[in-house]
């Protein structure tokens, strides 16, 4: 369900919007949990990267990303 809503916001929103990258980071975590973190730690670097572009680093958003790729990493 999770990718099939990824799909939908970027169909409507664009594959480097906001939404995207919020999806990403959600179905990141999803996937840290199911054991397949080189397939989190994909979708966070790319949820990273249009939060930095569209918000810059400092967000809050993009802080929780940061956060949750550090423990992708981690758990490699």
């Amino acid at each position: 369900l999770m990718k099939e809503a990824l799909a939908g916001v970027e169909q409507h929103e664009g594959k480097d919007s906001i939404g995207a990258a919020t999806f990403c980071d959600n179905l990141a975590v999803l996937y840290c949990r199911q054991g397949e973190p080189a397939k989190a730690e994909s979708m966070q670097v790319r949820a990273l990267g249009i939060y930095t572009r569209k918000v810059g680093r400092e967000n809050p958003d993009a802080l929780i990303c940061m956060g949750n790729l550090a423990l992708t990493y981690e758990r490699q």
